[in-house]
């Protein structure tokens, strides 16, 4: 409000400053928050990275007793495998256990241990050699991200196991690499 006889402290010069910049940071302003606010699809259902991982238990889908223990240890060494990749958190053997002959979906296995992908697998025995397919699962989405089927002679199932862990933690350590690299995130 002016006074009689007061100046207006303001020079019109600055006033019209002040409404050109309004002008120009206002709608700036508004659709930031807009953005900030509007629930979006986040990027990482579109375009997964891969920072956590659970390895969950590995089926043994010829019910043998011999390939049980094999496939026990086998989602144990794999999970260990996965865990000295540097930029990957593992879910603890332990936990990923707990969801042995499980009707969850994969979401909801990764949801509750918040992971970003899980490994599962499958192995049957059929005349003197084991076949076992690995895949690499978007926990988001469901969606594959990677698979691969490995077939050995099963003479003798320590080395076995121990090769296949590593060859699937290097595939998938590759397969995660390389969309970190190329920057393609699915």
């Amino acid at each position: 409000m002016r006074v009689k006889g007061n100046k207006d402290p303001v020079p019109p010069r600055w006033k019209w400053i002040a409404t050109a910049a309004m002008v120009v940071i206002v709608p700036v302003v508004v659709v930031a928050l807009t953005k900030l606010s509007t629930p979006s699809t986040p990027s990482t259902s579109v375009n997964p990275v891969t920072r956590s991982i659970a390895v969950l238990p590995l089926l043994n889908i010829s019910n043998n007793a011999e390939l049980k223990d094999f496939m026990n240890d086998m989602t144990e060494t794999l999970t260990t495998s996965l865990s000295q990749i540097r930029a990957l958190n593992v879910t603890a053997p332990t936990l990923a256990m707990r969801y042995r002959g499980t009707t969850k979906t994969i979401q909801e296995i990764g949801r509750e241990l918040r992971v970003d992908a899980i490994v599962e697998g499958a192995a049957q025995l059929s005349g003197g050699r084991v076949a076992i397919t690995a895949r690499l699962v978007d926990a988001a989405s469901g969606r594959n991200l990677w698979t691969k089927s490995y077939e050995r002679e099963l003479r003798d199932l320590s080395s076995l196991q121990s090769d296949l862990a590593q060859t699937i933690a290097q595939e998938i350590q590759a397969k995660l690499t390389s969309k970190e690299q190329t920057g393609d995130h699915h």
